[in-house]
C-alpha cells in the first residue's frame, strides 16, 4: 500500500473536499454580526437570515446597536417577530442584555425595559423562558439587589451563581458581588470568608476596589462599631495594599471616607504589632500613648531590624505585610516605626533607651521617603543635637501620668506647632 500526499494543500480546500464528499454544498463564512449592525444602522434592505440574527446582534458593532439611535427600530422588528411566535428575537435579546459590559447607558435601559415586559406578555408562551419568568425580577431596577438576596439564600454562593444562569462576566454579577461587598461587611458576616474566596478565585479581581468601597462605607453608614474587622483589612491589604503606598493607583478609585478608615486601621494594627510585639517585653505607656491620638496619627509605618525580619512568629510575620521596610546600619534587635502626625514626622525605636525624634515634613533627613525600603538609622537619627528631641519619661511612672508628661515634654521639643486638637485625649 502506498501513501500519497498530493492531496490538499490548505484547510479551506480540505473542508470543500470533505463537504462535496458528504453530499454537501460549499461551506458558508462565518456570519459578519458587524456588518448586520452597520447595514441595518444605514437602513439597508435586510434577509430572511439577517432579521433572523438581528436579535443576536444588538451587543454587537463599535457602538453596539443597542447604544445607536436605531435601537427602537430593531426593537419594533423583535416585536413582529415575537408577535409571529418567535421566541429565539426574544431569547437573542436576553442573550446581549446580560452581555452588556455596563449598564449605565439609555440603550441599554430601553432594552432592559423591553426585555422585562416581553417577558411578561410572551414568555408564558415560550417553555424556554420558564427559568427567566421564575427570576423576573432579574431584569427590574432592582435586579443586582435581587441576584444578591439569591446568591444568599443558596447552599452557597458557587451553587447559587450556578442556578442563576448567569454567564459569569455579567453585569448583574458584578453588581450584586459590590452589593455583597457591602453586606458582608455588616449584616451576611458568616459569609464573609466564602465570599472573599469566590471574587479572589472566580476572575472577579477588577471589582475588589468596589467591593472594599462596598464594605467600608457600609461599614460607615451602619450603627456598627468603626473597630478594625481583621479579616476585611486582611481582604484589603492583600489585594490592594497599604492605602498610603498606592503603587497601582487602585485606592485612588475608592472614596475619600473609606480610604480614611481603611487607613486608621491599618495605623492601629501596626501600633499595637509595634509596641506589644517589636518592643521586647511591650511598652504600655507609649502603646496606650499613641491609641489614645489614634485619630490624630495619618500614617504609620514599620522599619523592621534584621532579628525582627527574620522572626518566626506567625502573628509578626502576616501583620507586616507586603509593604515591608527594613532598618540598616542598627543592632540586630532594635525596629523602628514612623508615626506621621500633622506636618510631623515622628520616630521611635523598638529598644527602650533610644529617644523620639521629630520632623517637619519639609526637614525630613536625606533618603527618608514614606515608600522607601530600606532606613538607614544614622539618617533617622541625624537631629540627634536638634530641639525636636524627646527623652521619654521615666518608666516607672504611673501610665495616665507617664502619658501626660510625654505629651508635654512633645509639645515643648516641637515648639507647638501642632493643630490645637492633635494631643486632646479621645472620649
Amino acid at each position: 500500500m502506498s501513501l500519497s500526499f498530493t492531496g490538499p494543500k490548505n484547510l479551506g480546500e480540505c473542508l470543500e473536499r470533505l463537504s462535496r464528499r458528504l453530499g454537501g454544498g460549499e461551506t458558508r463564512p462565518p456570519y459578519d454580526y458587524k456588518d448586520l449592525v452597520e447595514r441595518f444602522s444605514r437602513q439597508q434592505p435586510l434577509s430572511a437570515r439577517d432579521l433572523r440574527k438581528l436579535p443576536y446582534s444588538l451587543a454587537e458593532g463599535q457602538p453596539p446597536l443597542m447604544d445607536r439611535p436605531c435601537l427602537p427600530q430593531a426593537l419594533e422588528v423583535l416585536t413582529e417577530q415575537l408577535e409571529a411566535g418567535r421566541g429565539r428575537a426574544l431569547g437573542g435579546a436576553i442573550y446581549c442584555l446580560l452581555r452588556h459590559p455596563t449598564s449605565r447607558t439609555q440603550g441599554f435601559e430601553l432594552l432592559r425595559r423591553w426585555v422585562e415586559a416581553s417577558l411578561k406578555r410572551h414568555g408564558p408562551r415560550h417553555r424556554q423562558f420558564e427559568h427567566w419568568l421564575r427570576h423576573l425580577e432579574l431584569f427590574g431596577t432592582r435586579g443586582p439587589e435581587y441576584l444578591a438576596r439569591l446568591l444568599c439564600q443558596a447552599s452557597s454562593l458557587r451553587e447559587g451563581f450556578k442556578q442563576s444562569r448567569l454567564p459569569s462576566q455579567c453585569w448583574l454579577l458584578h453588581q450584586a458581588l459590590v452589593l455583597l461587598g457591602g453586606w458582608t461587611a455588616v449584616g451576611q458576616v458568616e459569609k464573609r470568608s466564602e465570599f472573599y474566596s469566590f471574587v479572589e478565585e472566580g476572575g472577579y479581581s477588577h471589582l475588589i476596589p468596589r467591593i472594599v468601597e462596598s464594605a467600608l462605607l457600609g461599614i460607615l453608614n451602619s450603627d456598627a462599631s468603626l473597630r478594625r474587622v481583621p479579616d476585611i483589612e486582611a481582604f484589603f491589604l492583600k489585594n490592594l495594599g497599604h492605602p498610603s503606598m498606592d503603587r497601582k493607583g487602585l485606592w485612588q478609585t475608592i472614596d475619600e471616607l473609606a480610604r480614611d478608615l481603611a487607613r486608621k486601621w491599618v495605623n492601629e494594627k501596626n501600633i499595637k504589632l509595634f509596641y506589644e510585639h517589636l518592643v521586647q517585653g511591650g511598652d504600655k505607656h507609649r502603646l496606650h500613648f499613641w491609641m489614645q491620638y489614634l485619630d490624630q496619627v495619618d500614617d504609620v509605618r514599620i522599619v523592621v531590624g534584621s532579628n525582627d525580619s527574620y522572626s518566626r512568629n506567625p502573628e509578626i510575620r502576616s501583620a507586616l505585610g507586603r509593604e515591608i521596610a527594613y532598618l540598616r546600619d542598627a543592632p540586630s534587635s532594635v525596629s523602628a516605626v514612623f508615626l506621621k502626625v500633622g506636618q510631623w514626622w515622628i520616630v521611635e525605636f523598638s529598644q527602650v533607651g533610644n529617644a523620639t525624634f521629630g520632623y517637619r515634613t519639609e526637614h525630613k533627613p536625606a533618603g527618608f521617603w514614606w515608600a522607601s525600603s530600606y532606613y538607614s538609622i544614622h539618617r533617622l537619627k541625624a537631629g540627634i543635637n536638634w530641639p525636636h528631641r524627646v527623652i521619654h519619661p521615666a518608666r516607672n511612672l504611673r501610665d495616665s501620668e507617664w502619658r501626660q508628661e510625654y505629651a508635654a515634654r512633645l509639645r515643648v521639643a516641637l515648639n507647638n506647632e501642632f493643630p490645637p486638637a492633635v494631643f486632646v485625649p479621645r472620649r
